[in-house]
């Protein structure tokens, strides 16, 4: 019972995490003045944090240890993670964070999938 509870948790996290991802690549490209807003900053942080609690419990439940398609997850994240922050800071040209935008989103797919399949290569 607790496995389900930690694996729906985490799914809904991650889809609350995804979603929270594309509004706030939105707003840097249209409405960059309401990522200043206190809330739109710390839920993501929340969001995320509770996130990654229930990975690390669902890997410790399970006893996965560091098997290749969680290193690859973990990898993808690192990733997604760095281009997330490249869109969200507005760093560069609007055309290099809007093909970033799409990457992290791509990379957000591949983890998931990794999730679902526990193949490194799920497609």
């Amino acid at each position: 019972m607790i496995y389900t509870i930690l694996k729906h948790s985490h799914m809904t996290l991650a889809l609350l995490s995804i979603i929270g991802f594309v509004v706030r690549a939105y707003f840097s490209f249209y409405k960059p003045e309401l990522l200043k807003i206190k809330v739109i900053k710390i839920t993501p942080h929340i969001i995320d944090t509770f996130l990654l609690i229930t990975a690390i419990s669902l890997v410790l439940l399970m006893d996965y240890g560091l098997a290749n398609w969680i290193l690859a997850k973990i990898g993808a994240l690192v990733i997604y993670i760095g281009l997330g922050i490249i869109v969200i800071k507005q760093i560069g040209p609007i055309y290099l964070r809007t093909i970033l935008t799409f990457t992290a989103v791509l990379m957000f797919i591949y983890i998931a999938s990794v999730a679902i399949t526990k193949q490194v290569v799920p497609f």
